[in-house]
C-alpha cells in the first residue's frame, strides 16, 4: 500500500512538473531541476519519504559562508522544514526534507514540494553569489555523478 501511494503521490508531482517520476527497484525516483538533481526515497518498513535536492559545490573554504549555511539550518529558518549538509561524496549542497506517507491526499505534496524547491532555489542563488564574488565561472550541476546518486543511509 505504501508503495503504491507513493508512485500516486509522483504521479501527480510528475504531471504539475511535466515528467515521469517512477520508482525504481531500489525505491527510488529522480529528476533533474533547473540544474538541480531531486531524488525521492521511499523507506518503506519506515514510511518515509525522504526528498533531496542536491543543489551545487560548496565553497568549503569560505568560513563566512558556512555560518550563513549553519544560520539557515538552525530551527529550519531557511529550509522550508528541511535539512541542509554536504554530501560527503560530492561535496554538494543537498537540502533534504523527510515527509511520514501516507498523505491524507496525495496532492498535499504539492504545496510542500513548491517550498521544497523554493528553499533549494534559495541557496543556489546564494552559491551563486559566492562564485560570483570569487570570480569563479558560472558553475552548473554536473549531473554525470549524480547519475548513480542514491540517499546512502
Amino acid at each position: 500500500m505504501i508503495i503504491e501511494h507513493t508512485q500516486d503521490v509522483l504521479n501527480y508531482l510528475g504531471e504539475i512538473i511535466k515528467t515521469d517520476l517512477v520508482l525504481d527497484e531500489t525505491m527510488q525516483a529522480g529528476v533533474v531541476i533547473e540544474d538541480m538533481h531531486i531524488v525521492f526515497s521511499l523507506l518503506e518498513e519506515e514510511e518515509l519519504l525522504i526528498t533531496s535536492a542536491y543543489i551545487a559545490p560548496v565553497p568549503c573554504e569560505d568560513a563566512t559562508f558556512l555560518l550563513q549555511l549553519l544560520q539557515g539550518n538552525y530551527m529550519w529558518a531557511l529550509t522550508a522544514g528541511g535539512t541542509l549538509s554536504v554530501d560527503d561524496q560530492t561535496g554538494y549542497l543537498s537540502l533534504q526534507q523527510m515527509f511520514t506517507v501516507p498523505f491524507e491526499s496525495v496532492a498535499d505534496i504539492e504545496e510542500y514540494f513548491s517550498d521544497f524547491l523554493g528553499a533549494a532555489d534559495y541557496w543556489k542563488k546564494q552559491l551563486a553569489a559566492v562564485d560570483e564574488e570569487q570570480g569563479v565561472s558560472d558553475v552548473t550541476a554536473d549531473v554525470g555523478f549524480l547519475q548513480q546518486a542514491a540517499i546512502r543511509i
